[in-house]
């Protein structure tokens, strides 16, 4: 054992153990504790269960659709898809790495579009949420095709510690404490999860209500490869921009305009829900950006209402 290249290899072997070790303590806390986005994760890009309506979009759809009022009023089946922080490139990778792993393809897609979704300056906005369904070969496929090394993840797991900050370690942590992403007033199905429903906003004379509102041209091609890929499918495509507090107080909606020249362009229909600050009021918003669970209710139906005829002729 006195060869130093013997020390070296046995030095890395028990660096490489003890750091396995580390991270299959740490991802076991880290799935404890995003439990509602593992289960939600796992619906969508493992199971193969069918639905006959989908809605796409950033956390102001993840926690504005409830699809227990979709499915109570359009009387079928409906999975809320929303990613938290999702911009047009991730919306994109989750609706094909949906249909991947599905026989059928959903009848209709409900795609909510924000201020920021067509920005596209950030692919992920945490693709590490990711790492436990490579065997999904789209997302597989896609990570490589933004540099991350897929395949040292599979066969050596504790690679992924180097991207965990301080925030996931601590979660990590608060997972073994049986803590989770899920508070006592969130309401959550089929891939919804609301805010509080007591949670109100309280705008203050200082406060700015200014969202991005950049529209990149790599931003409307993903848009575009969503559309091709529902028409190839047969699947109606349905535009939805949801309410926004105060919205007429906002620069000029560059992502609405570019939705709405694509919508008239292409026949699709686009349901707007901004410019009603008289139905969504300041009570009814948990921050500037998200309704709070009562907003949500209401919009649910509110959207589910609009729904109806397009589905009704859809038939």
């Amino acid at each position: 054992m006195n060869n130093p290249f013997y020390r070296v290899l046995i030095i890395i072997i028990i660096s490489c153990a003890l750091s396995q070790l580390v991270f299959v303590q740490l991802d076991s806390g880290l799935l404890k504790f995003n439990c509602f986005t593992n289960e939600k994760l796992t619906e969508m890009l493992v199971k193969p269960t069918e639905y006959k309506l989908i809605t796409l979009g950033s956390s102001r759809s993840l926690s504005h659709v409830n699809p227990a009022v979709l499915d109570s009023v359009l009387k079928i089946k409906t999975y809320n898809a929303g990613i938290a922080g999702a911009n047009i490139y991730e919306i994109k990778t989750v609706f094909n790495a949906y249909l991947n792993v599905r026989k059928t393809a959903p009848e209709f897609v409900v795609l909510n579009i924000d201020r920021r979704t067509l920005s596209n300056l950030q692919k992920f906005y945490n693709n590490t949420i990711y790492y436990p369904y490579l065997n999904n070969v789209v997302i597989d496929s896609t990570l490589k095709e933004i540099g991350i090394k897929t395949y040292l993840y599979r066969y050596m797991p504790f690679v992924q510690l180097f991207e965990y900050d301080d925030y996931m370690r601590n979660i990590g942590i608060q997972g073994h404490k049986n803590k989770n992403e899920i508070n006592v007033e969130n309401t959550y199905y089929h891939g919804f999860m609301s805010l509080a429903k007591t949670k109100v906003f309280h705008l203050k004379s200082d406060d700015k209500l200014e969202f991005d509102n950049l529209v990149t041209n790599e931003g409307i091609n993903h848009l575009v490869e969503i559309l091709n890929t529902c028409t190839q499918k047969g699947i109606k495509l349905i535009f939805v921009f949801a309410p926004e507090l105060h919205a007429g107080n906002y620069p000029i909606n560059k992502s609405l305009f570019t939705i709405d020249s694509i919508a008239k362009i292409h026949h699709l229909d686009i349901l707007r829900f901004d410019n009603l600050d008289s139905i969504y009021t300041a009570k009814n918003f948990a921050d500037k950006r998200h309704l709070n669970g009562l907003g949500a209710d209401r919009f649910s139906l509110h959207l589910a209402q609009s729904l109806a005829p397009i589905i009704k002729l859809a038939k």
